[in-house]
């Protein structure tokens, strides 16, 4: 808390009653000094106006490349070394002020939480557990490039989820490139880097990596819950693991401030406006997974304020926590070899899929359409696998009742690969009778005809633009997928 004495504007303040005088050797410019008064210490503010803070608020003190540090239950002080001096004289100024509140009644029990955050800043070592976070996702993002498979089997699918429960852990880990721009230099790849290195940083040292494996956790898992019930086709990214971190650091600056060192504390009106400034700015932006962005930043915050209950600051987390947090890197590598087994045998992971969704008579049609199109435009399908896509997209089209030319149009393309040609233009008829203005239609039924090479497929409705159809609006595809 601040006041403003009287007479400080002017000149050195008289101390008051009790005061032990001004901090001799540390005078800021104008000759105002800093004062260790009886109950708290007093230094020249901004504008003439006096800081000060009592002895029995201070959390932390702690020297810093930046000045001295003064961290409080609600705010952060820092006296700057351009203003207060040399090492020396900050040192003498944090033995004098540890030495007030060492005659605090409760003045040993402070000292020593006060040296507890001393060793926990001067412990922390390269968070490595960030470091793997970011190496992963780059390796991902490469392999990607190589493969679309890997997109095609670890993007977060919420229709699939229940299938292929994987996909709620790979899909975080994995970007979106951006046309026009280098792939290695693709946005949603460097911001959400940026973000797990800054916030997972800062995290990691403060929760040290068994703690901060189950704030990720926590939060992927509020993630992919947000994402399947806001019922999104498909999602990537890791954005929802940045947010849940950022939630993390709301409960450790307003809830837990006891447990931070002075240093790393942050300004909380600075910390909250960033973070409202991404959840307003981000749930209007077409194509960004809003929801993830919520749910991960609310499950992060949870998962911080439960690893965080109890226990003297900077203790190692006890056998349960332990545990926990290598049950949840034993589930995440597990999420992991299905990916690889997906991508290294396609033909099985997409058999095995079609054949538990036609099991499912309750499926979605946008979730059968989008499995029945994966395999037609995947490399080389087998016959049998053909086969599985055209039940799966017989059953999307009786689902909507033939009134979907997206839909008839996955279903014309899987017997034209069987060889089906008379069937495949009719029901490219009926779709081009749908939405008579949408030009792919009519390249597909030239296609179908011989007038375009059969390898030649045509790009997608949805690419271009196009007036809207009556019919009902077609159902997703890879394009639509989200980026979170």
């Amino acid at each position: 808390m601040a006041f403003e004495p009287p007479g400080i504007a002017g000149g050195p303040a008289e101390p008051g009653p009790g005061a032990h005088g001004p901090f001799q050797g540390a005078l800021f410019p104008g000759g105002l000094p800093i004062e260790l008064l009886a109950t708290g210490l007093r230094w020249p503010g901004r504008r003439g106006r006096s800081a000060y803070v009592a002895y029995r608020d201070l959390l932390h003190v702690a020297v810093t490349g930046r000045g001295l540090r003064l961290a409080t239950t609600s705010a952060i002080h820092t006296l700057s070394r351009r203003r207060l001096g040399d090492l020396p004289v900050q040192l003498q100024l944090l033995a004098a002020l540890r030495g007030r509140i060492g005659e605090l009644p409760d003045g040993e029990e402070r000292l020593r939480r006060m040296e507890a955050l001393d060793r926990l800043y001067a412990e922390a070592g390269p968070p490595r557990l960030t470091q793997a976070l970011l190496l992963v996702c780059a390796a991902l993002f490469a392999l990607q490039l190589w493969d679309d498979a890997v997109t095609q089997a670890g993007a977060l699918r919420t229709g699939l989820l229940e299938l292929e429960p994987w996909r709620a852990v790979t899909g975080q880990f994995l970007h979106a490139p951006f046309e026009g721009i280098p792939a290695f230099l693709s946005p949603h790849l460097l911001l959400n880097g940026i973000g797990l290195w800054a916030l997972g940083g800062f995290i990691e040292r403060q929760l040290r990596p068994a703690r901060t494996t189950l704030v990720l956790a926590a939060s992927g898992l509020g993630a992919a819950w947000c994402s399947a019930l806001a019922a999104y086709p498909w999602v990537v990214g890791a954005s929802g693991l940045v947010m849940g971190l950022a939630g993390a650091l709301l409960v450790m600056e307003f809830l837990r401030p006891e447990r931070v060192p002075a240093p790393w504390r942050l300004p909380r009106v600075i910390l909250v406006a960033v973070i409202a400034g991404d959840l307003l700015f981000t749930a209007g932006l077409p194509g960004i997974a809003a929801a993830a962005h919520f749910g991960g930043l609310l499950f992060g915050a949870a998962g911080a304020t439960w690893v965080t209950r109890g226990g003297p600051v900077g203790a190692s987390p006890g056998p349960a926590l332990r545990g926990l947090a290598i049950a949840s890197l034993a589930g995440s590598a597990l999420c992991f070899l299905a990916l690889g087994w997906a991508v290294l045998a396609p033909e099985q992971a997409l058999s095995r899929r079609a054949g538990l969704l036609l099991e499912d008579r309750e499926i979605s049609p946008v979730v059968l359409n989008d499995e029945a199109w994966t395999i037609a435009t995947s490399e080389e399908p087998s016959r049998d696998l053909l086969q599985l896509a055209e039940r799966l997209a017989v059953r999307a089209v009786e689902k909507t009742r033939r009134r979907n030319p997206n839909l008839l149009d996955t279903l014309a393309e899987i017997l034209f690969q069987l060889g089906d040609d008379f069937e495949a233009v009719d029901l490219i008829d009926e779709a081009i009778l749908l939405s008579p203005a949408e030009p792919y239609f009519r390249e597909q039924r030239r296609r179908f005809l011989g007038e375009r090479d059969p390898d030649d497929r045509p790009e997608p409705p949805g690419s271009r633009p196009a007036p809207a159809p009556e019919a009902p609006s077609p159902i997703p595809r890879d394009e639509d997928a989200l980026v979170v």
